[in-house]
């Protein structure tokens, strides 16, 4: 017997929610912070571009130079592709949950948990500031 309710549009309009939370909340605080040292390298690979690195692979160095074209140097700029890619990272795995469910409300919210565990999970959460 099926649920009287859509289920698939409610488990997206959660889904989008979640996902426009952990964007907003990336955009928000990505300044509060001084940069890391793992930031402070993507500036030099930015200048220093190369078909290959010791410790990353060359995309990075290449997204961190039109990065670095786009905003310059700055904090906001070098964090901004990252929290997209994380929101369309939480998008992609909502969209494989779907495929593989089936439309009961058990299945909802069995597919939902893992995308809120994703956007609570996140280093603003865990990390703290030291001065």
């Amino acid at each position: 017997m099926k649920s009287k309710f859509n289920v698939s549009a409610v488990y997206w309009k959660i889904t989008i929610l979640l996902i426009i939370a952990k964007l907003c909340l990336h955009l928000f605080t990505n300044t509060n912070y001084e940069l890391h040292r793992d930031e402070m390298l993507y500036f030099n690979m930015a200048d220093n571009l190369s078909f290959g690195y010791a410790t990353v692979p060359p995309l990075t160095g290449f997204l961190a130079f039109i990065v670095k074209g786009l905003f310059g140097y700055s904090v906001f700029g070098i964090r901004l592709l990252p929290a997209i890619l994380g929101a369309l990272s939480l998008f992609i795995i909502a969209k494989i949950i779907r495929k593989l469910g089936r439309d009961t409300c058990f299945d909802y919210c069995r597919h939902i948990i893992p995308v809120i565990t994703r956007v609570l999970t996140y280093r603003y959460f865990v990390y703290t500031k030291c001065d």
